[in-house]
C-alpha cells in the first residue's frame, strides 16, 4: 500500500476498507514502522486524528507481541500526538514508562529522571513527547554509560546534573569532566561495541586484535560509521596493540579489502565498504570525481584490490596522458609520464619525458612542478639533453625555486660545474632576497649549519655584515611572508653567531641593532635575546641593564603565567609533540609541525619571562619619592579649565583606559623627569604639572 492508495481511500471516505489493509500489512510484516506514521499523518491531516490513534493502537500492541521495543516507543509517542482523549492519559503513560524501561533496563536514574522532568505528573496527551524529548538524552547518558570522544578515549558516566545540563565522565586520557548532554561529540557505546569491550573485556579483546587485525578493524570503522584518520585509529587501539607491534599489525590490518583510504599521510582517512565489490565501487567513484594527481594517488593506493581495478585504471589514465600530450598540457603530460615509469607494468601513452621537455620551455616547466622528486628528475634530463645551456637554466631555477631539497641539489650541480655561475647566483639572491625569497631562505638554514667550516665553504664566505643587513631590511617584506619563520628559526638556531664571526665592523653591528629595533617580524623576545648577542660582540655598544618596574599584582600575575608554561604547557606539548611524531612521515605531519612550533614558541616565552622576572624592581604603593614624575606616581595636570590625572607605573600595570601608562610608553615617557609646574606637550597641547603623588 503506497501514499497515494492511502491518499485515495481517505478522499473517497474508504475507511473500512483502509483498516483491513492496514492490518493485512501489520500482520503481514510488508509495511516498515515509518511507512505506518506517514500514513498516520495522513489520516490526521485529513481531520482522522482519532482512526489514526485507533489503528496505531493496533500496531502498537502487535508490536508488544514482538517484543520490538524501540518500534512500539516511535508508536506510542505518536499516538499521543492523534489522540485528545484525557482519559486514556494514564494508560499510555504507563505503557510508555513499560517500553522506556525495557529499552534502557540498565538506567540506575531511571524514576530520578522521569520525577525530574514531571512525567508522572502529565495531564494531556500532547505533554507526552515534548517531556520525552527532554527526557531521552538523560536515559541514554545515565550513570554507568559508556562512551567514547575523540582526544579523550573510552569514559564512563559518574553523575548526571540534570539541573545544570552536563554529565561528569572519568575519560581514559582526562579523568572526572564535566560534559554537556547534548554534545555531538560523545559517541555511545553500545553491548558490542570495541571500544566497550576495551573498558569491560580487554583480554579477550587484545586476543582477538593481535590474531585477526584486518577484522577488528573492519568492526571498529563499522561502528563508528565515519572515516577515521591514523591518528584517531591508533587513539581508539592504544592499550589494545603493544606499542612496539604497531607498525606491523597497522600493516597488516590495513589489508582488509573492505577497507578504503582516502588521501595521504597523516591526513588520510580510512572507512568501510559493505563489501569488497562496494569498495572497489567506492575507490572507482573517487577515481573518476578526482583530479588527474589525485588519481594517480589513487591508482597507487587501490591498484593492488583487484586485476579489474588495475586495468580500469590504466585505461582512464593512457587516456588522460594522451590527451595532455595533444592539447599542449605538457607539465601534466610530463607527470603522468612519470607516474608510469615507476606503474607495475607496460603503461605507453605514446610519448616519454625526454619528448616532453624536447618540446617545452625549461624554466617555464620547472617552474610550473610542484612535486620535487619530479623536478630533480626533470633536472638531470636537462643536464644530458641540454648540455650547452644548463648552467643557465640551473641558475635561473634555483633563484626561483622554493623546495629545499631541489635547491640543495641545484646548488651542488652548480658547485661541482660551474663555481664563478654559482658565486654570482648567491650574489644575486643576497643582494635582492625579496625577489628571490625560497632560495634566500634556504641560504639562511645552510648558513645555521655550516659551522666551523665558514672560511673555506662558499656560503660561510657570504655570512658577514652585507647579508645580515639584508636580511633585516628584508624581513618585513610580504614576498618573504611565507619564509619567515624559516629565516627565523635559522638565526635562533645559529645563523647569527655564524655571521657575527666574519669581520664585521662597529658600525654595521650598530645598525643591525637599529633595524632589529624597527623589525615588526620579530617578536620581543627574540629582539632583546638578538641585540644582546650583538652587542656582546661589539662591547662598546653594550648598554647598561635596564630595570623593570612593576606593581606586586602585575609581577604575580607574570609569576603564574611563567608557573603555567612550566607546569602545564610544555609537559602537555611535549606529549603532544611525541603522539604526533608516533605518526610517522613527517614530512606530511602538519599536527607534528604544529607542535613543534608550539613548543619553541613556550620555551622562548619561558626564557623571556624568567630574564624579565630577573630584573623587575617592586613600586609599593605610597613610597615614591614624588619630587619629579617617575615610575609609581600619580600626576595631575591642568589646561586651562581641563584637569587629567595620569598614573605612571611599568610596562605589566599598563591601562590607558584608566589612564594607567607604563614609563617606556609615549606618555610616560613625556612626563618622566618633570617636577610640579613644568610644563609638557601632551595630545597636541600643552598641559602644566599642577602636583605629582605618590601612586595609591
Amino acid at each position: 500500500m503506497s501514499d497515494h492508495d492511502v491518499q485515495t481511500l481517505i478522499e473517497e471516505g474508504r475507511f473500512a476498507e483502509l483498516e483491513d489493509r492496514w492490518l493485512d500489512q501489520m500482520t503481514s510484516g510488508q509495511a516498515t514502522v515509518d511507512e505506518f506514521l506517514q500514513w498516520a499523518r495522513l489520516l490526521g491531516r485529513h481531520k482522522e486524528k482519532e482512526r489514526a490513534g485507533l489503528l496505531l493502537g493496533f500496531l502498537a500492541d502487535h508490536l508488544l507481541e514482538e517484543e520490538k521495543w524501540r518500534d512500539r516507543y516511535r508508536i506510542l509517542v505518536e499516538i499521543s500526538r492523534h489522540t485528545a482523549n484525557a482519559a486514556k492519559i494514564e494508560n499510555l503513560k504507563d505503557q510508555v514508562v513499560f517500553v522506556l524501561k525495557k529499552l534502557h533496563i540498565q538506567s540506575p536514574s531511571f524514576d530520578k529522571i522521569l520525577n525530574h522532568f514531571h512525567f508522572y505528573d502529565i495531564k494531556t496527551p500532547d505533554e507526552i513527547k515534548p517531556c520525552l524529548d527532554k527526557i531521552e538524552p538523560w536515559l541514554l547518558h545515565d550513570v554507568g554509560m559508556l562512551f567514547y570522544e575523540q582526544g579523550r578515549g573510552v569514559g564512563r558516566v559518574l553523575e548526571i546534573n540534570m539541573n545544570l545540563g552536563f554529565v561528569r565522565i572519568d575519560f581514559e586520557y582526562r579523568k572526572d569532566v564535566a560534559v554537556d548532554v547534548a554534545d555531538s561529540d560523545l559517541k555511545a557505546l553500545g553491548p558490542d561495541h570495541v571500544l566497550r569491550h576495551k573498558v569491560e573485556q580487554l583480554p579477550s579483546l587484545q586476543a582477538r586484535a593481535l590474531s585477526d587485525p584486518e577484522g577488528i578493524l573492519g568492526l571498529l570503522l563499522q561502528q563508528m560509521k565515519r572515516p577515521l584518520t591514523v591518528s584517531e585509529l591508533k587513539e581508539c587501539f592504544n592499550g589494545i596493540i603493544p606499542e612496539g607491534q604497531w607498525t606491523r599489525w597497522w600493516n597488516t590490518a590495513r589489508k582488509n579489502s573492505q577497507v578504503v583510504v582516502s588521501g595521504k599521510g597523516a591526513q588520510a582517512e580510512f572507512s568501510w565498504s559493505d563489501s569488497t565489490e562496494a569498495a572497489d565501487d567506492a575507490a572507482r567513484k573517487s577515481f573518476d570525481q578526482a583530479n588527474y594527481r589525485k588519481r594517480i594517488d589513487l591508482a597507487k593506493q587501490h591498484a593492488d584490490r583487484s586485476i579489474e581495478l588495475k586495468k580500469y585504471f590504466e585505461e582512464r589514465m593512457i587516456l588522460d596522458a594522451v590527451k595532455m600530450w595533444e592539447e599542449g598540457r605538457l607539465v601534466e603530460a610530463l607527470e603522468m609520464a612519470d607516474a608510469f615509469s615507476k606503474w607495475p607494468g607496460d603503461l605507453n601513452p605514446g610519448y616519454t619525458i625526454h619528448d616532453v621537455l624536447q618540446k617545452s620551455d625549461p624554466a617555464k616547466l620547472l617552474s610550473q612542478i610542484d612535486n620535487a622528486n619530479l623536478k630533480i628528475r626533470v633536472i638531470d634530463e636537462l643536464r644530458l639533453i641540454r648540455p650547452d645551456s644548463f648552467i643557465k637554466i640551473a641558475g635561473g631555477a634555483f633563484l626561483k625555486e622554493e623546495n629545499p631539497r631541489v635547491l640543495a641539489y641545484l646548488f651542488e650541480l652548480l658547485q661541482k660545474d660551474s663555481p664563478d655561475n654559482l658565486e654570482r647566483v648567491l650574489d644575486q639572491t643576497i643582494k635582492l632576497p625579496h625577489c628571490y625569497p625560497g632560495a634566500f631562505a634556504w641560504l639562511c638554514q645552510k648558513g645555521e649549519q655550516e659551522g666551523m667550516e665558514l672560511e673555506t665553504n662558499i656560503i660561510g664566505r657570504k655570512l658577514d655584515s652585507r647579508f645580515l643587513i639584508s636580511l633585516l631590511n628584508t624581513l618585513d617584506e610580504p614576498e618573504l611572508s611565507p619564509f619567515r619563520n624559516r629565516v627565523k628559526k635559522s638565526l635562533e638556531n645559529g645563523l647569527l653567531i655564524n655571521i657575527l664571526r666574519s669581520n664585521m665592523e662597529p658600525e654595521a653591528g650598530k645598525k643591525a641593532v637599529e633595524m632589529l629595533n624597527h623589525c615588526m617580524a620579530i617578536e620581543d623576545y627574540r629582539r632583546d635575546r638578538w641585540s644582546n648577542v650583538i652587542q656582546r660582540r661589539f662591547p662598546d655598544m653594550q648598554k647598561k641593564e635596564e630595570w623593570i618596574f612593576s606593581t606586586r599584582p602585575a609581577i604575580e600575575r607574570k609569576r603564574l603565567e611563567l608557573e603555567h608554561l612550566i607546569k602545564i604547557e610544555l609537559p602537555a606539548n611535549r606529549k603532544a609533540v611525541g603522539e604526533a611524531a608516533a605518526l610517522g612521515d613527517l614530512s606530511e605531519n602538519h599536527e607534528y609541525k604544529a607542535a613543534r612550533e608550539r613548543q619553541e614558541y613556550l620555551i622562548n616565552r619561558v626564557q623571556h619571562l624568567q630574564n624579565e622576572l630577573s630584573k623587575v624592581r617592586v613600586l609599593e604603593p605610597g613610597e615614591t619619592d614624588c619630587s619629579e614624575v617617575r615610575p609609581g606616581t600619580c600626576v595631575t595636570l591642568l589646561q586651562n579649565q581641563n584637569q587629567v590625572v595620569f598614573t605612571v607605573l611599568g610596562p605589566w600595570d599598563s591601562n590607558p583606559k584608566e589612564n594607567i601608562y607604563s614609563y617606556q610608553a609615549p606618555v610616560g615617557i613625556a612626563l618622566m623627569g618633570k617636577a610640579k609646574g613644568d610644563r609638557v606637550d601632551l595630545n597636541a597641547g600643552t598641559w602644566t604639572i599642577e602636583k605629582i603623588e605618590p601612586w595609591k
